[in-house]
């Protein structure tokens, strides 16, 4: 294995027909017989769910509690929050749906299973205040 630096860019000169696994985050540069190879970074592989901001959270399911309070049923608001699994598991599946949309799909996902989660502490809050009052 050759290395050599042109302008502040590493080439890797590999022998063309030896498979390193890591060949494939290099660019191929020709020249006949040998396979020269500029290097690139490599990203880190992000999170799959990022932490999404508790505060977008906690208002969501303040706008959901404010309309408890106003008399809507907690069943409808529950169904209004939550993403029922069968259809979240149809836009998963669906074959015209590609990659980012599926990605978008699992991060509503879990962002209104997290609301649904702190809507239904303060509709409990809500209940054990009255039963002390």
């Amino acid at each position: 294995m050759f290395i050599s630096g042109l302008g502040g860019i590493a080439f890797f000169c590999l022998p063309a027909k030896r498979n390193h696994g890591y060949t494939a985050i290099f660019q191929p540069v020709s020249r006949p017989g040998v396979i020269w190879m500029e290097a690139t970074p490599v990203r880190p592989p992000t999170p799959q769910f990022e932490e999404f901001d508790p505060v977008d959270i906690q208002r969501e399911a303040a706008m959901f509690y404010g309309l408890f309070l106003r008399g809507q049923p907690v069943e409808s608001l529950r169904r209004d929050i939550e993403i029922p699994r069968q259809m979240f598991e149809k836009w998963l599946s669906h074959p015209c749906y590609d990659g980012h949309f599926r990605d978008n799909v699992k991060r509503i996902y879990h962002f209104r299973r997290k609301v649904l989660a702190v809507f239904e502490e303060l509709v409990d809050q809500a209940r054990l205040e009255a039963r002390i009052q």
